[in-house]
This record gives C-alpha cells, structure tokens and sequence, in this order.
C-alpha cells in the first residue's frame, strides 16, 4: 500500500486562500464595530440630552454616520 499527500499542494493554495480573504474578513469586522460604535453614541446622547426628532437616526443627514471600511482601505469612521 503507497499512500501519497499533497500537504504542500493544499499549505500553498491555503496560504493564498487566506492572503486573498483576510483583508475582507477585516473590513467586515471594522464595519461590523463601527456601527455598534454609532448605535452607542446614539444611545448616549439619548441618554444625556433631550431629542425632540428623529435626527439621529441612520438615514438622517444630522445624525451620527459611518463610513465604512472596504479590504482595500481598512478605516472605519463614525462621523
């Protein structure tokens, strides 16, 4: 009985596996913390000041935004 591997084979194709989703799987994780972040700083200003609209909500253009990350430029702003 000759058993073979490949283990060299599938470590490369591993390796770019990762090389070419680990900076998506940061993105995602960015973006996935900053919007917690915004949904933190909404509730805080809710707690401590009186808010009489809806300005703060995601789609308002006064409220608190984000600007997302993308696996080409790994930045996350609230804004």
């Amino acid at each position: 009985m000759i058993i073979r591997s490949n283990s060299k084979d599938i470590a490369l194709k591993l390796d770019a596996l990762m090389i070419k989703h680990v900076p998506f799987v940061f993105s995602k994780t960015l973006n996935e913390l900053a919007k917690q972040s915004q949904q933190a700083i909404v509730k805080d200003l809710q707690d401590k000041l009186t808010i009489r609209k809806n300005w703060l909500a995601e789609s308002g253009k006064f409220g608190v935004r984000v600007r997302y990350s993308s696996k080409h430029s790994l930045q996350a702003h609230c804004l």
